[in-house]
């Protein structure tokens, strides 16, 4: 576990070419649709230019999504529909994908979930209802660690949440072509994914 565990904490700290987290929109202006509804979605490649142009419903976007079940864990319904929200995941060197924002119909989570555990082709999936302070994505993978790996929660929270604020505040200055604050956030964000990632390897070499 810790071979497949180790890339996704590289990728989500120390590649200086990994998106930063998009600022998130309130959720109720976002489109919904059936998670068996066909559309098209773009895969991102590692490197070098260009896309490839798919098609598919809800669960082959979520399986072309990097490490997303890595763990052997499936999000709960707030938490996709967070992802789905945002129209792209973007892994740096690990590719990605890219799509119209949307969120689930209402009801058909579970239906999703049985979809998921019966498609993904590594490995078992299972579903867990995750503590009451996972609100987002990046508490969940929070929760995942602690789950999988006993990795303490608290204090994971609290270098990941300096990190995802870093990445909210680089996302604003590019957006204004703040090239004086965006060099400082970099400089702190590049800082802080290193403590983060120190914190990680600590506990997962133990």
């Amino acid at each position: 576990m810790f071979i497949l565990v180790l890339p996704l904490l590289f990728t989500m700290v120390c590649d200086e070419g990994l998106q930063a987290a998009p600022i998130q929109e309130d959720l109720g202006m976002t489109p919904e649709r059936s998670f068996r509804e066909n559309f098209d979605f773009e895969i991102l490649p590692g490197t070098g230019p260009g896309s490839v142009l798919n098609q598919g419903n809800t669960v082959a976007l979520l399986l072309e999504i990097p490490y997303l079940f890595t763990s052997g864990f499936i999000p709960p319904e707030s938490i996709i529909n967070e992802l789905l929200s945002r129209g792209s995941r973007d892994a740096g060197m690990s590719g990605g994908v890219q799509w119209a924002p949307y969120r689930l119909k209402p009801g058909e989570f579970d239906a999703l979930v049985q979809e998921l555990m019966s498609a993904y082709p590594h490995g078992p999936l299972v579903y867990q209802e995750p503590a009451a302070w996972v609100k987002t994505f990046e508490d969940w993978h929070v929760w995942v660690m602690y789950k999988r790996h006993g990795v303490p929660w608290e204090e994971h929270k609290r270098l990941n949440d300096i990190v995802v604020t870093l990445e909210e505040g680089l996302t604003k200055a590019r957006m204004e072509n703040d090239e004086a604050r965006l060099k400082t956030l970099h400089l702190e964000y590049i800082q802080a994914g290193t403590r983060l990632s120190e914190f990680m390897m600590a506990h997962l070499n133990k």
